[in-house]
């Protein structure tokens, strides 16, 4: 009879005895939210104890893992990633939930797959560490290369001028050297409120506040500073998490520079900052309403050259794009189009 019911047969004790010696976790869930069933890697896996959890409410049972909870409660197939607190350490688990219905379509519970991606998990942030670690290697890298380059243009300035007031001074042509030096010292006054400034940029740590706060901080200290109103204007839907670290730092670093741009060229009174989003990307516009220019006309003397070409590598490292918008006496506008980070797990998980 047994043997006739199938009680004892081969299919049934074999799916018993793989889900026992499983390293996945199984929840049974019924159409009454109590846990019909679990296996032993589901009780390690959620430290569950006893015999009293079969039949329990998974409200009660889990009340310690609100997370799961919450995918649990989704009417609709879920997946996610869910984070289970110490000791000793954390765990992170990979959860699929899919409902459990019988051939007419009746609702009769729900099946829970826990699998343990801890070791995986740990293996993605040595990863991103060490990406974070090149990354500002790479980004002192280049600092260091504009300031060298800044820096060589005022002192080769520098020493131009010099050997042509000296000059002028054998000669006694006095007041033509007098005007050199008047312009010499403005190139100094320069050269020194670059270096400061580039100073206070590198200060900026995005790796603790993130790109929003430290943007804004910026924003204050660069209008004190200079003199200048400023504004940041974002939309609600665009949350601190929006980018990746490297897009970060490089959206920061194209910022400043454009407010470098219009502090040095423009004359403005007024900066803003606006962050649109289009689909898979932003849009930051920073905007002055400085003189203007003819970008053609400047990019063909070269004047700002350079930093309009290290603006435009950085939008491009990043999978982006830079465009300049200006005409004379109707201010600037530089335009950065920056990916934006992919779609998060469903039930969180760690930035």
């Amino acid at each position: 009879a047994l043997f006739g019911f199938h009680i004892l047969g081969a299919v049934p004790i074999g799916r018993s005895t793989v889900i026992d010696r499983m390293a996945d976790g199984v929840l049974i869930v019924d159409a009454d939210h109590h846990l019909a069933d679990l296996n032993p890697a589901a009780r390690r896996i959620l430290g569950l104890a006893g015999d009293g959890i079969v039949g329990a409410s998974a409200s009660h049972a889990l009340l310690a893992h609100p997370s799961l909870l919450r995918l649990l409660q989704q009417e609709a197939p879920a997946e996610g990633q869910v984070t289970l607190p110490g000791p000793p350490n954390p765990r992170h688990l990979e959860v699929r939930v899919s409902p459990l219905a019988s051939r007419r379509g009746f609702m009769l519970g729900r099946l829970v797959l826990l699998r343990d991606i801890t070791d995986v998990a740990r293996a993605r942030e040595l990863l991103a560490q060490q990406g974070r670690t090149l990354a500002v290697l790479h980004e002192r890298e280049r600092l260091a290369r504009e300031v060298h380059d800044s820096l060589g243009q005022a002192f080769a300035f520098v020493s131009i001028q010099g050997q042509t007031i000296r000059s002028l001074l054998s000669r006694g042509d006095v007041a033509a050297a007098d005007e050199l030096v008047a312009r010499l010292v403005e190139v100094a006054q320069d050269a020194d409120t670059d270096i400061r400034e580039s100073i206070a940029g590198l200060r900026v740590s995005l790796s603790e506040q993130g790109l929003f706060p430290a943007l804004m901080a910026y924003l204050q200290a660069y209008g004190k500073r200079f003199g200048v109103r400023t504004e940041l204007v974002r939309p609600a839907e665009l949350d601190d998490d929006a980018f990746d670290l490297p897009v970060e730092t490089q959206l920061l670093r194209i910022i400043q520079e454009a407010l470098a741009n219009a502090r040095k060229h423009a004359r403005a009174g007024c900066v803003t900052v606006t962050f649109e989003l289009q689909g898979e990307y932003a849009l930051v516009r920073v905007r002055d309403d400085g003189c203007g220019f003819d970008p053609q006309l400047v990019l063909a003397r070269g004047d700002g050259g350079v930093g309009l070409r290290v603006m435009r590598e950085r939008a491009e490292e990043i999978g982006g794009s830079l465009a300049l918008r200006s005409q004379p006496g109707e201010g600037s506008e530089v335009i950065v189009t920056a990916p934006l980070r992919p779609a998060r797990d469903v039930g969180g998980g760690a930035r």
